[in-house]
């Protein structure tokens, strides 16, 4: 099935116009619809959302290679004049589709964009699960998914910006990082050698600035 376009009436979205390989067109209603369809989302193109846009020095371009039987295994990375490039050996395992740029288009930095869309589709599956059970989801019910959800995104992309001005902006124009060597040195110094500082990022890529649990109803 291909997207077309949403279904707005009176101001709000119904569900989604659809057109099939065969040409066929049709509709789909629903009293909730989400937008799991990446940075190129059909939602991103709605008038009333607005999205913010943020400067970004670099930006990234997945695409799949044939793999031969002498190429290197694991993760493999080189930077060059302008460009990082990183080879990821997956073997035989098919791409993850996940749900969050569709929201917030995330930089590159610190592969991060998938997590966030995990957490969103927790914290969403949380918040709305009864309503939808129930028939009553509403306005109110989307907006507690987005009040909890958008300090998270906001502390991300924040620190994202700050990894782009202070790291990535110096390494892609050839200048040292953090200003000078000797500063560079010390942050790493800082970040390596204290034991709670080398926790903090772990958790924070881990699971958010706010850690997202399942609804009951999905536990056994």
């Amino acid at each position: 099935m291909e997207r077309t376009a949403c279904c707005v009436e009176g101001g709000r979205v119904g569900g989604v116009r659809h057109r099939t390989a065969d040409g066929a067109t049709g509709e789909l209603r629903a009293p909730l619809t989400v937008a799991c369809d990446g940075r190129g989302s059909l939602a991103r193109a709605l008038p009333e959302l607005g999205p913010e846009h943020f400067p970004c020095p670099m930006d990234a371009w997945w695409f799949r290679l044939p793999r031969h039987e002498d190429a290197p295994s694991g993760l493999v990375g080189a930077l060059g004049d302008r460009f990082f490039t990183a080879l990821i050996d997956r073997g035989d395992c098919p791409g993850l589709l996940g749900i969050g740029d569709a929201a917030h288009a995330m930089s590159p930095v610190g592969g991060i964009g998938i997590n966030l869309a995990v957490q969103d589709a927790v914290a969403a599956a949380r918040h709305l699960v009864r309503p939808l059970r129930e028939g009553t989801v509403g306005l109110h019910d989307v907006r507690r998914v987005q009040r909890r959800r958008q300090p998270t995104t906001v502390a991300t992309q924040g620190l994202q910006r700050l990894a782009h001005t202070q790291v990535f902006e110096p390494l892609l124009d050839g200048r040292t990082v953090f200003g000078n060597p000797r500063r560079a040195q010390r942050m790493t110094e800082l970040v390596t050698e204290s034991p709670w500082l080398n926790r903090i990022p772990a958790y924070f890529i881990a699971y958010g600035a706010l850690r997202e649990r399942p609804p009951a109803e999905s536990l056994r």
